[in-house]
């Protein structure tokens, strides 16, 4: 069973300059297209030059399917194989790993919100959108975006920081069994933390120790 590194990302990637987008742009991708493209030099209208652009990427499309169209088109056979049917099962029959890998709750929908709007500020506009092969590949088959995992090493550093302060004062309580129960839990904590740092190590996040 592989254990991911980070809770799971959106399917679709975020926008490395910071950019005020209206959650109309964000929402119509055409309008974000349009208005937050060029940054000409010269004194033409943003909107025109943008207007250009994309009636250059319509033409060249439509080039495409015409010299698509004129290549002879060739038969196709398949061979015939038996079919299967695989049945989904109800809700109800589902273990909770197999939900889990289906849904996705609220709370992770709203921190997959939160990851996509943070990547949208830092590449700021599609020319500055990274390609998969500078992603982090996890454990568990999925592509992170690498301000993501800055924010998490960041997170786990400053949990570590937390951590050694709280075992300093876990070390001067007077009472035993507070003592005992609260090394308790940072011994959880601490194995947890090096678990994760040994994780992004494997993805080469981190660098080998």
């Amino acid at each position: 069973m592989f254990v991911s590194c980070f809770p799971r990302p959106l399917p679709h990637r975020s926008t490395a300059k910071r950019l005020d987008v209206s959650v109309e742009q964000l929402f119509n991708p055409l309008l974000g297209l349009v208005d937050s493209m060029t940054d000409s030099d010269d004194d033409t209208p943003r909107w025109k030059t943008s207007q250009v652009e994309l009636s250059q990427l319509l033409e060249s499309d439509d080039e495409r399917s015409l010299s698509c169209n004129k290549k002879k088109s060739r038969h196709v056979c398949f061979a015939l194989e038996p079919e299967t049917v695989a049945l989904i099962p109800s809700h109800r029959d589902m273990t909770d790993v197999e939900w889990n890998s289906l849904f996705w709750g609220c709370d992770e929908i709203d921190q997959n919100a939160r990851r996509n709007r943070v990547e949208f500020q830092v590449e700021g506009n599609w020319r500055n959108v990274l390609e998969e092969s500078e992603f982090t590949l996890c454990s568990d088959g999925c592509l992170y975006h690498p301000v993501t995992v800055e924010i998490h090493l960041r997170n786990l550093r400053a949990q570590q920081v937390a951590l050694a302060n709280a075992a300093a004062l876990v070390a001067v309580e007077v009472n035993s069994k507070k003592r005992k129960r609260a090394t308790h839990l940072i011994s959880g904590e601490t194995r947890r933390i090096r678990g994760a740092f040994k994780r992004l190590r494997a993805t080469g996040a981190l660098p080998p120790q």
